[in-house]
């Protein structure tokens, strides 16, 4: 019977097909053929599909803002409430980091429009502030679609690198990840497996990616160490290591095998191993402990990575004994 249901279905997809091939040839304008007239038809077609799919995308956006207005307007009460748009201006691109002797800005690269994310960060920021107020924090449905939605925007401008300043990226990052502080994180699925592709995705682009500048990616860094939350530390540091473990292996064939290095990732790798730094110091600032299992199972994948390498790369290997002396040391002054 069900052998019999897909024979008629497949029959009648053809039937259609059939059918639809015909009414383009009879249709067809004068001077096209009914090859150029199909193609313009499925072109017209998949232009009016990506028309109504922006104004999906914009209907939600909007919905959202004004779901966004109302949970201010009611805790805030009638007289306190003033539109977000109005809060929060957009910013000159800038860069994170000291600007160097050169022209360029600190920018991811394209083209896409900064006023959702700014619209976002000013919600987050007014939650977090009635957060500090009201002492009783609160994740509602509209603060955790909220999150999801500035975090799929961030990834996308990461993944695209759209033409948004990385210091409105690393604003609302800052923001999400202050109002994440109050919440159970781990609980969040959806809000933690968002955050563990951003931070894939800023490792790659840190390890293959031909940066135009130093503060490009020092500011890509400096995302990374801000998702740095602790209840993701572990899933970062295990990440991270993972990327430098994978290099070691490339520098292992290259001295055993006679690869050809990829240098371009070899210099970048000092990107990484400037996160595995940071996290550590952010850590150790505050005061948060690390388990003798975990900081073992750290320094064991670190030596191994430098199985057979020490003579013949000493830059990689100083990068891994630096990590290693500042791990032992966060874990020396632990047990003061």
């Amino acid at each position: 019977m069900k052998m019999a249901t897909t024979e008629t279905d497949e029959t009648y997809i053809k039937t259609m097909k059939m059918a639809i091939a015909m009414a383009c040839i009879r249709s067809k304008p004068e001077g096209l053929t009914a090859k150029e007239y199909t193609e313009q038809l499925c072109q017209n077609y998949l232009q009016k599909q990506q028309e109504c799919q922006d104004k999906l995308k914009s209907a939600e956006n909007e919905i959202l803002q004004l779901r966004q207005q109302l949970v201010l307007q009611s805790t805030l009460g009638q007289n306190a409430f003033l539109p977000l748009r109005n809060t929060v201006q957009a910013e000159e691109p800038q860069c994170l980091t000291p600007p160097s002797s050169g022209t360029t800005t600190c920018t991811v690269q394209s083209t896409t429009d900064n006023s959702k994310l700014i619209q976002n960060t000013a919600f987050l920021q007014s939650i977090l502030n009635l957060q500090s107020i009201t002492r009783t924090p609160q994740l509602t449905s509209v603060t955790y679609t909220t999150l999801k939605n500035s975090l799929t925007m961030v990834k996308y401008c990461i993944e695209n690198e759209a033409n948004i300043p990385l210091s409105s990226i690393q604003k609302n990052v800052h923001v999400i990840m202050g109002v994440l502080d109050s919440e159970k994180i781990v609980d969040l699925v959806q809000v933690v497996d968002c955050i563990i592709d951003i931070v894939m995705c800023i490792l790659n682009m840190l390890l293959f990616k031909e940066h135009e500048s130093m503060e490009e990616a020092e500011c890509l860094v400096t995302l990374v160490t801000s998702f740095c939350h602790v209840k993701l530390f572990e899933r970062i540091v295990k990440m991270t290591l993972t990327v430098i473990e994978e290099f070691s292996n490339h520098l292992r064939n290259v001295q055993q095998k006679k690869e050809e290095i990829d240098l371009l990732k070899y210099w970048n790798l000092y990107n990484v191993f400037k996160i595995l730094e940071n996290i550590f110091h952010k850590h150790r600032e505050h005061s948060l402990m690390m388990s003798s299992d975990f900081v073992d199972m750290i320094n064991e994948r670190l030596d191994e990575t430098l199985l057979h390498l020490t003579d013949p790369f000493p830059l990689f290997a100083h990068a891994v004994w630096k990590i290693q002396g500042i791990l032992n040391q966060i874990v020396s002054e632990s047990q003061q």
